[in-house]
């Protein structure tokens, strides 16, 4: 054949464009397979752009051009930051790797004995799997089972059950333990561990009591007017009771969020409560392990773990991200819960990077010793993107800039708004934002920015009493770190 032919060689070209476009369809098709040793990165060697008001050694950041599979802006993009609650794109994925998107979570009332005259003769119970949004909707779906077996008292005892996990009473033992975020963890958590504390004033218009919502028989609360540092608070469990001090001065919002120490109990008792309203007797709860002869007598089943995620993915919610990890590693290890299972997970599987320092030492992202880059941040959402899930696709699990989530307030100029999808992250001097974004052109990019100022964190964490300058310092800088992190966005979708 002669392969000098111009005819001949446009053949061979055009043959070779239909493979190359053939293999591409396949590779991008729903449903196939790939592989996380697919995702890798090639050196940028190109100029970085600065990012406003910060060291250029204290910030990182990767913009990758999902058309041309390439980066096309990078700065320290190997190196490691703290990146908050960036760190629930790890945990989603992890999730979403090791459960299936479809995963559900159970919990169960259930009983022994027998049901006569519209009274159980026997013991009641609830046991709860790590359901992460079990809520008020999901103890009534409960009652309902007991409605229906028509039974209107229990003459035995009811038991709540946490077995499935060990139980802790914060998320993070490095965080204040009474500020509300770090509320304690358990398989039975109701409304994330928060109760409500609602103000109440005098004639005076001064705060004199404040009631706790739900009114339960294990909390108390009683307002005081000496100082006190962060959170403001004053917390002692006496009498079986969770007590909380409440500062007159900082009660400024209509409704406190407080975290509950004692989630199963916390959920019983709300159970218990709404038993009572709907005209159902049963006695005040314990704790015991539910029998294997025990009869089912109503299950909820959460929503499908895609919809946790996202959820967790807009409000940036710590709890969900901690009960999702609990379960997700201990099926990933084969019931052996292992706090290094996510580390495990990514060194082990996406052999096209380095990952020697990467660290989770929390799944939500409440602690300065989680450890990523930007390189790693945008390998998980490339991965996310290629694996092609519609379940499961970045711009419907992450929040738009200017619009919804923890993105409302971001980016919403006539310029940004609409255009930046992303997962927020900050704690004090540690702020980060990662995910896709649309330039000018109307190019699609994934990104991650984190800025980090380890040395004023350092200053931070040494007064281990925090006062109002402290907070107010540490605020001032977040401020000015997610305000940096906007400005060089659109900068770049400008660009781009």
């Amino acid at each position: 054949m002669n392969t000098k032919n111009p005819t001949i060689k446009k053949f061979k070209s055009n043959i070779e464009k239909t493979f190359i476009a053939l293999i591409l369809l396949i590779l991008t098709a729903p449903g196939c397979k790939i592989s996380h040793d697919d995702i890798h990165f090639a050196d940028f060697k190109g100029k970085p752009v600065w990012i406003n008001g910060f060291n250029q050694e204290n910030y990182g950041y990767l913009i990758y051009d999902t058309e041309d599979d390439k980066i096309v802006m990078g700065h320290n993009i190997r190196k490691e930051f703290t990146p908050a609650s960036v760190t629930k794109i790890f945990t989603a994925l992890f999730a979403a790797e090791t459960l299936g998107t479809d995963y559900t979570f159970p919990t169960i009332l259930s009983y022994d004995g027998s049901i006569k005259d519209n009274t159980l003769q026997g013991d009641l119970y609830i046991k709860g799997f790590g359901d992460p949004e079990l809520s008020l909707d999901g103890l009534l779906s409960l009652i309902n089972g007991l409605k229906l077996k028509k039974i209107k008292e229990v003459k035995g005892k009811f038991y709540f059950d946490e077995s499935s996990f060990k139980t802790r009473e914060e998320l993070d033992k490095d965080m204040p333990s009474d500020a509300y975020y770090n509320a304690g963890i358990s398989p039975l958590v109701f409304n994330s561990s928060i109760i409500y504390a609602l103000p109440r004033k005098d004639s005076k218009w001064q705060i004199t009591s404040a009631d706790l919502l739900p009114s339960l028989l294990s909390f108390d609360s009683y307002i005081y007017t000496d100082n006190v540092t962060y959170p403001f608070t004053k917390f002692k469990l006496s009498n079986n009771k969770e007590i909380w001090g409440l500062n007159q001065k900082n009660l400024t919002e209509k409704r406190q969020q407080l975290p509950v120490k004692r989630p199963g109990l916390y959920t019983a008792e709300t159970f218990r409560k709404l038993c009572e309203i709907h005209g159902i007797k049963i006695p005040n709860p314990e704790n015991r392990e539910t029998p294997s002869s025990s009869k089912t007598i109503s299950t909820h089943e959460s929503r499908p773990l895609s919809d946790v995620l996202k959820n967790m993915l807009f409000s940036s919610n710590n709890m969900t991200a901690e009960l999702v990890y609990i379960i997700s590693a201990a099926s990933y290890k084969k019931n052996d819960i292992n706090t290094n299972a996510m580390e495990q997970f990514y060194s082990s599987s996406f052999n096209g990077l380095n990952w020697k320092n990467f660290r989770i030492a929390n799944a939500s992202g409440l602690t300065i010793l989680n450890k990523t880059t930007p390189e790693q941040t945008c390998a998980v959402l490339l991965y996310i993107d290629k694996k092609n899930d519609d379940k499961f696709k970045l711009e419907d699990i992450l929040p738009l800039s200017g619009w919804d989530g923890t993105m409302k307030g971001r980016l919403d100029s006539p310029e940004s708004a609409l255009r930046v999808y992303g997962k927020t992250g900050s704690i004090f001097y540690s702020s980060g934002l990662a995910g896709v974004f649309y330039g000018a052109s109307g190019r699609r990019y994934i990104y991650s920015v984190y800025i980090n100022d380890p040395g004023k964190r350092i200053e931070y964490d040494i007064n281990k009493e925090k006062t109002t300058e402290d907070l107010n310092n540490g605020g001032a800088w977040t401020k000015k770190a997610a305000d940096s992190i906007d400005e060089f966005m659109l900068k770049m979708i400008k660009e781009l």
